[in-house]
């Protein structure tokens, strides 16, 4: 169950797609228990005790299967990598919808030195930060394992961008073959957030981001500070801020960076003390996919 719990989060917002489980538990109370102590937040259903022994049987064997909108099968994926990959095909990417009022800026630059990443020629984004309120973040992972090449979680407030752009050891990224990865910014307290720029330098499919953003003051009574897979962060006392996406990448790949702030000039974020990312592959052609993650700023507002 917990290697389904990233399927369901991928494609949370999808309205093409429904997650449904089967059991052949005769028990309600028992599976809405077992949900519930699970974090299982997809729908659940059982056969009915009229059932015929062969589909009680065919439930009691673990399966997975696609179903199109008419029923039929499309696909019996082998495990759950492989659900993650035919449903990366079977439904293509749409452009997300963000909240009212944010903007997303995009900038890629050519490969160029990085040793004084303050001075890179971004135009349309700011270069990156050594004195941003993000230095002073406490920086965790909530679920997911790093991949073992990857740098640890300082890599992505100190201020540096790799010195290439196949640097595992100056990136913050997760294990091959994971659908997911969660990490949290802690700032202490709240403050009045104006940017939150992120930024990568791949040669190939780790430059692009796809990443959901949550954000949170944590005074909400249903605050959950830690929200693991499958938990929806928008039911525990966070705010959806931004869902990136890059894609597609331009090419050859350079050095990239985001910027999400408000459209309005000036205006906030808001005043928040957590930030939540939710990080997911960005292809499914090998398991190697997940982001390169370099360096990520957050600029204080007033």
């Amino acid at each position: 169950m917990r290697n389904l719990k990233p399927i369901y989060d991928k494609f949370l917002a999808d309205p093409r797609f429904v997650m449904i489980g089967l059991s052949s538990e005769q028990d309600i109370e028992a599976l809405k228990q077992f949900a519930a102590e699970n974090s299982i937040n997809w729908l659940q259903a059982t056969a009915v005790p009229t059932a015929s022994a062969a589909t009680k049987e065919f439930l009691s064997n673990p399966s997975l299967l696609i179903l199109g909108k008419d029923g039929s099968i499309i696909e019996r994926p082998e495990d759950w990598w492989d659900a993650f990959c035919l449903l990366s095909e079977v439904l293509p990417r749409i452009k997300p919808a963000q909240p009212p009022g944010l903007a997303i800026d995009f900038e890629q630059i050519a490969n160029q030195p990085t040793d004084n990443p303050q001075a890179l020629p971004f135009k349309r984004i700011p270069a990156p930060s050594a004195d941003d309120a993000g230095t002073t973040a406490k920086v965790s992972i909530v679920e997911g394992r790093l991949h073992g090449q990857s740098g640890t979680e300082r890599v992505l407030i100190d201020g540096k961008l790799p010195p290439t752009n196949d640097s595992p050891s100056e990136n913050f990224f997760f294990i091959a073959k994971s659908i997911e990865g969660r990490f949290l910014f802690d700032f202490g307290h709240p403050i009045p957030m104006q940017q939150i720029n992120s930024y990568t330098w791949h040669g190939h499919d780790r430059s692009p981001q796809v990443f959901r953003l949550y954000a949170s003051d944590g005074l909400t009574p249903n605050f959950n500070p830690t929200p693991k897979f499958g938990v929806d962060p928008a039911r525990a006392g966070w705010s959806l801020i931004a869902d990136v996406n890059t894609l597609p990448a331009p090419w050859p790949r350079g050095i990239t960076g985001i910027s999400i702030h408000q459209s309005e000039p000036g205006k906030n974020l808001g005043n928040f003390r957590y930030l939540l990312f939710v990080a997911f592959p960005t292809e499914t052609h090998d398991a190697q996919g997940h982001t390169f993650f370099g360096e990520i700023d957050v600029v204080e507002g007033k």
